[in-house]
């Protein structure tokens, strides 16, 4: 069984994260430190560096060299999560874990949950999203019949996309939806605040669609069923209804979205 220092090539995971940005953050460091001209003369023979170079100005070298070692620890702490979490649901060791994975390290599926799940890690805006996208991978990296599909790809977009306050709104409004109807698919509408910094209303068809009821209260429900809706977790189902007073129409965001998906986003979430 593999080595627990070479488990899958060094946490392949990680490899992939450093490999392509171990150049760049090289020449972050040593730039903050050189002027411009003795930094370019440096890293003169160092394509993928020089390629950074016109892109990155050199007082903000320090700045982008931080950013990588956030993105290096929240790389090992993906890794870390899924490893622990298979080997502890499978009651497998974490090489155990490795193993498997380097066994199956050339499918095809394989390596799109990975890079996806990494390209997603490079790109989130808050590490809250860390824990939930290694929840993802692993439900498809455990089982070699679960492809990548609409789900994944979906899921691994809006997790990217989501700050921490999002992502518990998020949590709080797919919780409170679930417990509110039966209905399937779940048709959810949202209220622009009428006053600013006031919150946004959403509702819910009514089992016997008798209308909309049961009012919960987000910080932003327009956002959260936007992305839902552009990720292709559901189907818009926004409204525009006329205003009492005068002409004007107003749009109403909404989603329609299936109950199983729902399900499984809030078991993604944690």
């Amino acid at each position: 069984m593999a080595d627990e220092k070479n488990d899958w090539r060094g946490d392949t995971v990680k490899d992939i994260v450093e490999t392509g940005t171990d150049a760049a953050a090289t020449y972050a460091l040593e730039a903050a430190k050189m002027s411009s001209t003795a930094a370019t003369a440096a890293f003169a023979n160092n394509p993928g560096v020089m390629a950074l170079a016109t892109v990155l100005p050199f007082a903000v070298a320090g700045v982008f060299w931080t950013a990588m070692n956030w993105k290096r620890i929240e790389a090992e702490r993906f890794w870390n999560t899924l490893r622990e979490r298979w080997a502890c649901d499978d009651d497998i060791s974490r090489e155990e874990v490795a193993g498997i994975l380097e066994s199956r390290a050339e499918e095809p599926a394989v390596r799109e949950t990975i890079m996806r799940s990494v390209r997603a890690l490079m790109d989130q805006v808050d590490s809250t999203s860390t824990v939930p996208l290694a929840a993802l991978a692993l439900e498809y990296l455990r089982d070699p019949a679960n492809k990548p599909d609409s789900f994944f790809r979906g899921s691994v977009r809006l997790l990217s996309d989501l700050a921490a306050d999002e992502l518990e709104e998020l949590r709080s409004m797919l919780d409170w939806a679930l417990a509110k109807t039966t209905r399937d698919p779940i048709r959810i509408l949202s209220y622009v605040p009428d006053t600013e910094g006031s919150k946004w209303r959403i509702d819910v068809l009514r089992d016997d669609m008798a209308g909309h009821v049961h009012v919960h209260e987000l910080s932003n429900a327009g956002r959260l069923l936007h992305l839902l809706a552009a990720h292709e977790l559901a189907m818009d189902a926004s409204i525009t209804n006329s205003q009492k007073s005068g002409y004007e129409r107003e749009l109403h965001p909404g989603v329609s979205l299936a109950r199983s998906t729902a399900k499984r986003l809030r078991r993604v979430l944690g």
